[in-house]
């Protein structure tokens, strides 16, 4: 990892991964510097024994969970759950974010492989393939 372009990085991270790998790519990027907040849902664990900085949210509560947030920024929010993204997108704009997430619109379209392929196509990424 390049320890300068995540010293002092703030992250929030959408849920814990599932996967024990992703999990150490976490803690290493936190040991490098990155400054990293994890929401995390029912349900969800950690695979390593790391003090990881998490918030405990409930999907049907997240907009008061996110209360303790309300005054930090953070250079941008991520998730490894692909069931977060839509999530993610319709929290946004509780959050204090210097990069912007994708709109709920693009978001849902993410989630679908045809649309995304397809939008894939329509703007020139090599490689993309439309199956009908």
């Amino acid at each position: 990892m390049n320890k300068k372009k995540l010293f002092g990085k703030k992250v929030l991270c959408f849920g814990t991964s599932y996967g024990y790998n992703r999990q150490r790519f976490l803690k290493e990027a936190v040991e490098e510097g990155l400054d990293l907040k994890i929401l995390k849902f029912p349900g969800e664990s950690f695979l390593i024994d790391f003090p990881f900085d998490c918030i405990e949210v409930h999907p049907r509560t997240i907009e008061e969970d996110l209360n303790e947030l309300a005054s930090e920024e953070f250079d941008c929010a991520i998730t490894y759950e692909e069931f977060h993204v839509e999530r993610m997108s319709k929290i946004a704009p509780l959050l204090k974010l210097k990069r912007p997430l994708p709109s709920l619109e693009t978001a849902l379209k993410s989630r679908d492989k045809i649309l995304m392929k397809k939008a894939f196509v329509q703007n020139g990424a090599s490689g993309a393939v439309v199956v009908n």
